[in-house]
């Protein structure tokens, strides 16, 4: 009877992340087919940028990873009584480094979008980035 649980409640938690990557895919084929429709992307051009995401996706997915662990193992850190300095110290330059990594692969995947855009679909780009705010949101 224990086993029957456990296998159930496994394969319910399969079944549930599924629907969760599911659900993503769907969301990420909107955002293609959001960003297609604006900057009026070929089916050549569409189907490199739905890929590109995708790699570029799954890459983010474990910096962010990463990225928590190394968060978690900081905050457990300084609420210690007696934090050791030099681990502090290491935990946020690797935090600061793998912020870079996600800063590069953003912007590479920007790079590589502007890459295979032609001059009016490039100025389309430009005209939003121009428009976004530079400064750090205020939280």
């Amino acid at each position: 009877m224990r086993k029957e649980i456990i296998v159930l409640v496994v394969s319910s938690l399969l079944l549930g992340a599924g629907a969760v990557l599911a659900a993503l895919d769907k969301e990420e084929r909107a955002k293609v087919d959001t960003l297609a429709e604006t900057l009026k992307l070929d089916k050549d051009q569409k189907a490199k940028v739905s890929k590109e995401r995708e790699t570029s996706k799954q890459k983010m997915v474990k910096l962010e990873q990463i990225w928590q662990k190394l968060h978690d193992q900081l905050r457990q850190e300084v609420r210690k009584d007696k934090p050791d300095q030099k681990k502090v110290n290491q935990l946020t330059a690797e935090i600061g480094t793998l912020r870079g990594e996600i800063i590069s692969l953003r912007t590479n995947s920007l790079l590589y979008l502007k890459s295979i855009l032609n001059d009016e679909q490039k100025k389309i780009v430009e005209d939003g980035l121009s428009a976004e705010p530079t400064a750090a949101p205020k939280k």
